[in-house]
């Protein structure tokens, strides 16, 4: 392994794969342990001279520790293993011992008869054979059965393939094939390194380089498919998902079930995802990605329970697992629980946990403690990590929640020019995508001219791929709702683009047709029966405008009032764009002034032009909301 291989792997920290050792035990059995642990989970890498709070202290004397750990390996493990290992020098001279074991899929591996695995960063014996069953592989009937596959987490994944392949290197000399794999797989444990620093592109680019040296390695196929994904970048996901399923391991049913669970997440049928998700983490219930991902399918959908729960038993086993605690704080923010937090980001902070995606929810949580100077400079602060990754992922990402922070202001003209700006930087698929959000804020404000030259500009711009499922789902609402004709994606046709849309959009859609023909009752029962079905404050706050449009004051604060509430899930994972909060207030105000509430009317405006204070001069809402503040101030008490 080179330097900068062994550095990655130490700023990443201990954890299923990696074990960090500040030199070779007095106790060879203890050092026995943690190889075979490996071998029977997901294989990993030990670094000696590198102590467990990731300080290089070096080896003295690096072969004769390697020559020890080779005596360990071949005579109290049974059976014998063959690491792979070397020496490297750091920075300051001093050299560490680096040893490779790659998972056994063909038999246990025991030490004094006992068999040990890894739960997050440290090996245990497991006597209890139905907990066994859920972490190691095993044989029957002399007839190999895959194992329960441990879902897409760190080192030495290479699957059935490496495995193989490196026993074939030791037994028969350094094939050309073994090599490869070997090369693969130290490629694979070093895209993950990157991962957990938050350097989502140059994980994907030596994901590249793993799967150009072994183009079977199915694992890094789907790790890349999941990293794209988490990006938004879906098209590049679905390749590599589809690169995933003509691997070998597709023959393993749990590595199938872990493709049928990310095909069916990117294609919106969240349902089947969640539920083959549940199903992989009940199988590997120490494995912190499938805790992370079934928790991160679970908080989008908005079942907060399920997400608590999974990701609680993610951080129980790897307490700085970084995209555990990162979906861990954005469930805080859904869940209104701002000053938690900001507490968790504290701890990890004291504790030198350091990615830099976790600004993001940092920033929601001051936001939604309208501490809208502090969120600016953290979403600054992630925007200027970017200059120390690769791409432009982590910028663009940034450019999008600066974009949501500018409209929560109402500085509507600056978010509108970021996303012209943005649209730029995309990639080709993805480059409508701002400005059809950008639409979707001047639509619910009310301005169609602006709603409408976002929308063609989108079509001009449109690469005729799939964009993103929200673009198309916010495209097909904002046709129907303004009726503006003749703008669609490149390619597309509109009735093409509606059966993309899941059956609530759908719904949602003719329901949203209803209401601009006047088909009032038609509008709120449609609309009724998606918001009881999801509570998203997307389909509340439409809802809410219905009843409003239809002079029921008081159903419409209700549910105005059930969006002020769901302030967290505003922000985080509704389709709700966020200038949309600020303006309930004016709404609110207006439905309360319809009602003779003075006093509620003024506390709503107020609230209202508090929060746009830095607004754009001259907005139509503004003007009218300081116009009947101003009046309503003038009444006597008595006129409540």
């Amino acid at each position: 392994m080179t330097r900068d291989e062994i550095e990655r792997l130490i700023m990443a920290g201990e954890g299923l794969t990696i074990e960090f050792k500040a030199s070779f035990p007095k106790n060879a059995t203890d050092f026995a342990h943690d190889i075979a642990a490996f071998s029977n989970t997901e294989g990993g890498t030990i670094l000696v001279g590198v102590d467990d709070q990731g300080k290089t202290l070096g080896v003295p004397n690096p072969d004769e520790t390697m020559q020890r750990i080779v005596g360990v390996a071949n005579s109290i493990c049974k059976p014998a293993l063959r690491p792979d290992m070397g020496k490297t020098s750091l920075e300051h001279g001093q050299q560490v011992v680096w040893v490779t074991i790659p998972k056994n899929r063909e038999s246990l591996t025991l030490v004094s008869g006992k068999r040990y695995v890894r739960n997050g960063p440290v090996a245990i014996p497991v006597e209890d054979s139905s907990e066994l069953q859920k972490l190691v592989p095993r044989k029957a009937n002399r007839l190999y059965r895959p194992s329960i596959f441990l879902f897409m987490i760190g080192l030495a994944l290479a699957g059935i393939l490496a495995a193989l392949f490196v026993s074939r290197h030791f037994a028969n000399g350094h094939d050309n094939s073994a090599a490869r794999v070997t090369e693969a797989r130290k490629a694979y444990n070093l895209a993950i390194a990157y991962e957990a620093q938050g350097d989502d592109e140059q994980a994907i680019v030596t994901l590249k380089d793993a799967t150009e040296s072994d183009p079977a390695f199915g694992e890094a196929y789907l790790r890349a498919a999941y990293i794209s994904q988490q990006d938004d970048q879906y098209d590049r996901a679905t390749e590599f998902l589809r690169q995933a399923e003509h691997s070998p391991q597709i023959q393993d049913p749990n590595f199938a079930r872990q493709v049928k669970a990310m095909s069916s997440h990117l294609q919106g049928d969240d349902e089947t995802a969640i539920e083959e998700f549940k199903l992989l983490a009940d199988m590997t219930p120490a494995n912190p990605y499938v805790l992370y991902y079934y928790g991160d399918v679970a908080l989008e959908m908005g079942r907060f329970d399920e997400a608590e729960a999974a990701l609680e038993k993610c951080l129980a086993s790897t307490p700085l697992d970084a995209l555990c605690n990162f979906d861990t704080m954005m469930l805080r923010v859904s869940r209104n629980r701002f000053d938690d937090t900001l507490r968790i980001y504290d701890d990890l902070t004291k504790k030198s946990l350091n990615y830099p995606w976790f600004d993001i929810p940092v920033g929601l949580a001051l936001l939604g403690k309208d501490d809208v100077a502090g969120a600016g400079q953290k979403l600054s602060h992630f925007a200027e990590s970017n200059k120390k990754f690769h791409g432009s992922v982590l910028f663009t990402t940034a450019q999008e929640y600066k974009i949501d922070w500018l409209t929560y202001q109402g500085r509507i003209a600056e978010a509108r020019s970021l996303a012209s700006k943005l649209s730029a930087l995309e990639e080709p698929g993805d480059r409508a995508s701002p400005l059809l959000d950008m639409a979707m804020v001047d639509d619910i404000l009310g301005d169609a001219k602006n709603t409408e030259a976002e929308l063609k500009v989108a079509k001009e711009i449109s690469s005729g791929d799939s964009d993103s499922r929200k673009a198309e789902k916010l495209l097909a609402i904002i046709e129907v709702n303004r009726k503006i004709a003749g703008v669609t994606l490149a390619g597309s046709k509109p009735s093409q683009r509606e059966s993309s849309l899941g059956p609530l959009d759908s719904k949602f859609a003719a329901a949203m047709n209803d209401l601009k023909n006047g088909g009032f009752n038609e509008a709120i029962r449609g609309l009724k029966l998606i918001s009881e079905k999801d509570d998203d404050p997307f389909y509340v706050f439409f809802l809410g405008r219905a009843y409003l449009m239809t002079g029921d004051w008081q159903k419409a604060i209700e549910l105005l009032k059930n969006v002020q509430e769901a302030k967290g899930r505003v922000l985080t994972q509704s389709d709700l764009p966020v200038v949309a909060w600020p303006l309930t207030f004016y709404y609110d105000g207006l439905c309360n002034e319809a009602l003779g509430r003075v006093a509620e009317a003024v506390s709503s405006y107020q609230k209202f032009l508090d929060i746009w204070r830095a607004a754009d001069p001259g907005m139509p809402k503004i003007l009218d909301a300081r116009k009947r503040l101003n009046r309503l101030s003038t009444l006597k008490p008595s006129a409540h």
